[in-house]
């Protein structure tokens, strides 16, 4: 779970990269300049990569006994905000998808149903499982599954 020591900022980190996602999730207007446009695009990316920080950190083996049960909670829910954000970008007719962030993006997801999974005492779990998110990722990301290593 989350480290002690960042544990009284992850609340409001995650808010904030949460608002962040949600205004990223809409279409980009085309007749704004490139240099904006490449903007959202340059967002969608960091959130993912902020993401992934914050699923490593989760992961990482940490005492679990310190943390409250809102505290365990609030990871939790944070682990689902961050697959819905996944579920809604890929889902984007306007993404642009290098090798790189194609990369960046399956392993994210695939963290996230590791971890969600091997927690069957909440009701996301049963989500993962239903979901249409993986055939999403198959689609979308078949091309680039001879170039990720």
């Amino acid at each position: 779970m989350v480290e002690g020591a960042f544990q009284p900022y992850f609340n409001k980190t995650m808010e904030v990269l949460i608002q962040a996602g949600k205004m990223s999730l809409n279409p980009i207007n085309q007749s704004i300049p490139v240099e904006e446009q490449k903007n959202f695009h340059d967002l969608r990316q960091s959130l993912v990569d902020a993401f992934m920080s914050i699923i490593n950190g989760i992961k990482t083996p940490a005492s679990e006994t310190d943390l409250s049960n809102d505290d365990r909670k609030g990871t939790t829910d944070s682990i689902s905000n961050m697959y819905y954000y996944l579920d809604g970008l890929i889902s984007l007719e306007d993404l642009q998808i290098s090798v790189e962030f194609a990369r960046q993006i399956l392993d994210l997801y695939c963290d996230i149903v590791l971890l969600q999974t091997s927690d069957n005492s909440n009701d996301f779990s049963r989500v993962l499982s239903s979901s249409s998110c993986h055939d999403m990722i198959q689609k979308k990301f078949a091309p680039f599954c001879s170039q990720i290593n």
